[in-house]
């Protein structure tokens, strides 16, 4: 029911790399057009309007240079950052089936040793993002935004976007 959609435009100019094959990234951009937990739809266009917003910052031209900031010095970077596509979906697919390839996604990027970065989607996917990662890794959350997405749980609607850290704090 969920497969991964190949980009029109990558993140960055990065390389598109199937999800299988990360292991020699550093960072892997993976974007969830999603927005079925909110009253508020448009998250869904998010993963591709920041990859086209992406192109004005591009690395460097073709060569994919970008500046490292310890050494303050242009290096060139193909393997540093890759684009994994969008976590596409079926209409037909329920909330809990598509957090599951969130959470299995971003799980198999951490599993090769990279750091998944996330794009797009409402604040539900956050909650299946970090229980992939703390699949791997003993991790801690920082959040930074206007409100804490810390509500408690109603059980009979737990795929919403109000509980996803109140959520993670259970892990």
């Amino acid at each position: 029911k969920g497969f991964l959609k190949t980009p029109s435009t990558t993140f960055l100019n990065a390389r598109y790399v199937p999800l299988k094959d990360v292991q020699k990234s550093k960072i892997c951009v993976l974007g969830a057009p999603y927005d079925g937990s909110c009253r508020h739809p448009g998250g869904r266009y998010g993963p591709n309007g920041i990859r086209q917003q992406s192109m004005h910052l591009a690395f460097r031209g073709s060569k994919r240079e970008c500046v490292d900031i310890e050494r303050w010095k242009v290096v060139n970077a193909p393997f540093l950052l890759a684009d994994c596509g969008d976590i596409e979906h079926e209409n037909t697919i329920s909330p809990k089936e598509y957090y599951q390839l969130i959470e299995n996604s971003v799980g198999e990027i951490t599993k090769q040793g990279a750091i998944p970065c996330m794009l797009g989607g409402d604040h539900s996917l956050t909650y299946p993002a970090i229980k992939g990662v703390s699949a791997h890794h003993k991790i801690s959350v920082v959040q930074i935004d206007a409100h804490l997405d810390c509500y408690l749980v109603n059980l009979l609607k737990i795929y919403k976007l109000s509980w996803c850290l109140w959520r993670a704090v259970e892990l």
